[in-house]
């Protein structure tokens, strides 16, 4: 099934790229394979969420609510959570996620627009749960993008279609990381832009420093990805 829905984007976003004959720049057709996962993945509106993930999504909504990064208040609604590994209390008291906050930082910037404009209200019960969903496939799909413009530096466009949406599609990029928020997505997609810019025909500066903030998106999401960091950077500075 996985297999006939990527053919079927592919066929879409081939279809979409092409105007009067002529094909539109890669950019575009990376924005619309983008857009077409984004729609895959909130076709059910469900998260898939697990113990691991929950202080993320309540971190981001803490930051969008109250500006802060402390789960005092969701711990005080919630006091079962503080039994839970993944909340973790200081010396003062105060409660944390266990994990690094740089995915619920970035979900808090990606969902602030669409709080701003009234579309999630922070005081609805179900706002974590749409703050992770929105933000995650946001990122995943942001990642499968790059991932496409990788491809598309060494092969044709329909192989990089087929490529960049049998990642997306095919793999648990679709019902792990894009399903809910934690350290997955967003170490991906500072992967993906990490890799996206040594693949050039030259580092450039431009190039150079666009793949360490990738990796520096990359390795504060999840730590565990120090040393593939480090390879990377072995390549910038040879």
């Amino acid at each position: 099934m996985q297999r006939g829905i990527e053919c079927s984007i592919a066929d879409t976003v081939s279809a979409l790229t092409r105007v009067r004959g002529t094909a539109v720049p890669d950019w575009l057709t990376a924005a619309i394979v983008a857009l077409c996962l984004f729609a895959l993945y909130n076709a059910n509106g469900r998260e898939i969420g697990s113990i691991d993930s929950q202080p993320a999504k309540y971190t981001a909504t803490e930051l969008l609510r109250r500006g802060t990064l402390s789960l005092n208040h969701v711990v005080g609604a919630r006091p079962a959570l503080a039994e839970r590994p993944t909340f973790v209390r200081d010396a003062s008291g105060r409660y944390w996620s266990a994990y690094p906050p740089t995915p619920a930082i970035a979900a808090a910037v990606i969902a602030w627009p669409v709080v701003k404009a009234g579309v999630i209200d922070l005081a609805d019960p179900a706002a974590p749960e749409l703050i992770a969903t929105f933000a995650s496939s946001i990122v995943t799909a942001f990642a499968v993008a790059m991932m496409f413009l990788t491809a598309r530096r060494v092969l044709p466009l329909s192989t990089a279609l087929l490529v960049a949406l049998g990642a997306g599609a095919g793999t648990g990029l679709w019902p792990t990381a894009s399903r809910t928020l934690w350290q997955h997505e967003c170490a991906i997609a500072g992967l993906s832009i990490a890799v996206y810019a040594l693949a050039g025909a030259t580092l450039t500066r431009r190039a150079a420093a666009a793949a360490g903030l990738g990796l520096a998106l990359a390795t504060t999401s999840r730590l565990q990805l120090a040393p593939a960091a480090g390879l990377l950077l072995l390549a910038i500075s040879a």
